[in-house]
């Protein structure tokens, strides 16, 4: 996604001679908000805030409280004002929060106001000749074999497909990847990002832009995997995101959120389960689950029976001992074929086709990598990671 190693987040030590608790010149409410009906435990949450101009300048002079407690926070600096003020920052913290409840917190900047360094679970971004590993999770600087490793335990990463891919109208298929900038956006201690930019070839005489983002928004092992690709000449049919895991011996479950629950098992190397969500201009929408050996998979489950028509876009494959949770953002949201395909191979497939070729398509899919059973080894379920909580900033 770019240039290498641009560190944007920075959290300062209290200032020579500048007391902690100093008073700062202004006081803003940061109004967190859930609104998915899901306990929160140390939930990532993030903020963009604007300034008024001269409200300040170092993002230095900022800390942030709840309860008169100061909680850990990363910040960044955005766009500035024509005298140099900032006119946009960036927050990074963690919230504990209870299903439709709110909390307040209280951010203090300028002044001789300094937040206190994040001290434990700090994130970071380390950067090798091959690679780029965040928390537990390593990957490549080539983005055509993205994820690298999960190291938790047993390896889990799998030797098949892991990229994200392009399918042109003549239904050739091009991975993004190739001579790419990395830039490493945010590198901790709350949140790290990286991008990769570059170009992909879809003709001798047309290639088009592409980013693929990286959010890793906390010390477990959750990545948000987003690719953006500019096209013009609407040649792209579609765009897909792979992964491959190694999850040992069979049996294996799987499940989709589909108003209810959608499940089954993988007994034999050739199973596999593919949930289809059809959505079309009028925002009529329809699901399936096809399930049995692949190619010869047969209709398993489909909408019926009082659940929604628009199924949830996320579920687990689960092994004996290692589960990938999953998600799709904004699943279902835009006219089109959207598909995710399991197999007992360990590759998961993920895919948008729109309804109507457009100039600009993107994908993006959480992972999350934890040890079975999942309601045990899981630090968020998948509806959680799909939805974010709503924070407000008041003056």
């Amino acid at each position: 996604m770019r240039p290498t190693s641009l560190l944007t987040a920075i959290l300062a030590l209290p200032a020579a001679g500048v007391a902690a608790n100093a008073p700062p010149s202004q006081a803003l409410v940061v109004s967190v908000r859930e609104t998915a009906g899901i306990r929160r435990g140390n939930f990532p949450t993030h903020a963009q805030v604007q300034l008024a101009q001269g409200a300040l300048r170092d993002i230095s002079n900022l800390r942030l409280l709840l309860d008169d407690q100061e909680v850990p926070v990363q910040a960044s600096p955005g766009s500035r004002w024509p005298d140099g003020s900032l006119r946009q920052i960036e927050l990074h913290f963690n919230t504990t929060i209870g299903p439709l409840a709110e909390r307040q917190y209280r951010m203090e900047i300028g002044g001789a106001v300094r937040a206190r360094p994040v001290s434990s679970e700090r994130l970071e971004v380390i950067e090798s000749t091959d690679g780029l590993q965040i928390g537990k999770v390593r990957f490549a600087r080539e983005p055509a074999a993205l994820l690298q490793s999960v190291a938790f335990g047993r390896e889990i990463v799998g030797d098949g497909l892991n990229a994200m891919s392009v399918t042109d109208m003549s239904g050739a298929t091009h991975l993004l990847g190739g001579d790419v900038v990395i830039e490493v956006v945010k590198a901790g201690p709350l949140a790290a990002q990286v991008r990769y930019t570059g170009k992909v070839q879809l003709a001798d005489d047309y290639a088009v832009p592409f980013t693929i983002t990286l959010d890793v928004p906390n010390t477990k092992s959750w990545v948000r995997y987003a690719a953006h690709i500019d096209d013009p000449r609407k040649r792209i049919r579609e765009v897909a995101f792979d992964t491959s895991f190694r999850l040992g011996p069979f049996p294996w479950t799987w499940d989709f959120g589909t108003g209810s629950w959608s499940y089954g098992a993988f007994r034999a190397a050739t199973d596999s389960a593919v949930l289809t969500q059809t959505v079309d201009g009028s925002r009529t929408s329809d699901w399936q689950i096809a399930a049995g050996p692949q190619g010869r998979e047969q209709l398993y489950e489909r909408v019926g029976g009082g659940r929604p028509s628009l199924a949830e876009g996320w579920g687990h494959l689960q092994g004996a001992d290692r589960a990938v949770a999953f998600a799709v953002d904004e699943f279902g949201e835009e006219p089109g074929r959207y598909s995710i395909a399991l197999d007992a191979n360990g590759q998961i497939s993920f895919r948008f086709v729109p309804a109507d070729p457009g100039a600009q398509l993107s994908l993006a899919v959480y992972q999350h990598y934890v040890a079975s059973p999942v309601p045990i080894g899981a630090a968020t379920s998948p509806v959680a990671m799909a939805s974010p909580l709503v924070v407000t900033v008041l003056p």
